[in-house]
């Protein structure tokens, strides 16, 4: 999101001055979303995958605004996407390590890779989707793995309450 943030405001329809702001404003807003969720989940810890999920969601509604391609859908989405729909990695590593703490190394371990790999390999991803798909499609596309992540999120913690 932050690597063609400018490149997607400015195509909604928004002078690229407003836009650098509004990626400044919304780094802000994801400070917020993370020490809020944290202070949430260390409350109950019971609903991390539930608050991940969630946040994952958001992300990816955040993702479909910013498809949609105007200043207001932009400005919305944005928010979403870059706060909620980044805040839930740390919030991750946690309830993996919780719902899987007899194997805790191994699950930590397996989160890290996939965030570390995911935030490596997703600005050339989302820079080839753009390319063939052009950037509606990215985001849709973007925003349809948010969703398929919310699912597995959802799924692997109900598996991992039955294994217990």
């Amino acid at each position: 999101m932050a690597t063609y943030f400018i490149q997607l405001g400015t195509r909604s329809g928004l002078p690229a001055t407003v836009t650098g702001n509004l990626l400044s404003l919304s780094a802000l807003l994801a400070v917020a979303v993370r020490l809020g969720a944290g202070a949430l989940t260390d409350r109950a810890p019971h609903r991390n995958a539930a608050l991940i999920t969630t946040m994952m969601l958001t992300g990816g509604l955040g993702l479909v605004l910013i498809a949609i391609g105007t200043p207001v859908t932009f400005v919305f989405g944005s928010a979403l996407a870059f706060s909620a729909g980044w805040g839930w990695t740390g919030l991750l590593l946690a309830t993996t390590l919780r719902l899987v703490a007899r194997k805790a190394e191994n699950a930590g371990h397996t989160v890290q890779i996939g965030i570390y790999t995911g935030a490596t390999v997703a600005p050339y991803a989302f820079a080839g989707l753009a390319g063939a798909y052009g950037f509606t499609g990215a985001a849709l596309i973007a925003a349809t793995a948010a969703f398929a992540g919310a699912a597995a999120m959802t799924a692997g913690a109900l598996l991992a309450r039955r294994i217990e």
